[in-house]
């Protein structure tokens, strides 16, 4: 699978932006837009998880669907099992503006 931070910097490069001229357009840090792309912290190393927001923001400066970002490969399409119970206990745990945009992409997926 593509991570996100793939699809972030294939879709900032297909737009011929540098890393600060996506960043201004976005209305964050480019350290934080370079977090994003490698998917960790500088520092810490950890993951970085940017919030449902900030992923709407991106995709809107960078005029895509919210979908392609989050987009899986086929493959591993394939090999997901569906678990309901986990996915309920997810959901609960999320902000009111997350869980707003997951109910999105669930209707935006369900009417293609």
């Amino acid at each position: 699978m593509k991570e996100l931070g793939e699809r972030l910097r294939e879709s900032r490069m297909r737009k011929n932006l540098s890393l600060r001229e996506a960043a201004e357009m976005i209305g964050v840090s480019h350290t934080y837009l370079n977090s994003l792309e490698k998917g960790q912290h500088p520092k810490t190393g950890r993951p970085v998880n940017p919030s449902a927001k900030m992923l709407q923001r991106i995709s809107e400066g960078y005029g895509i669907p919210l979908e392609e970002l989050l987009m899986k490969d086929d493959s591993e399409k394939e090999n997901d099992t569906c678990d309901i119970e986990a996915i309920t206990s997810n959901i609960q745990h999320l902000s009111p503006e997350d869980r707003d945009v997951i109910l999105y992409l669930i209707r935006r997926l369900r009417d293609d």
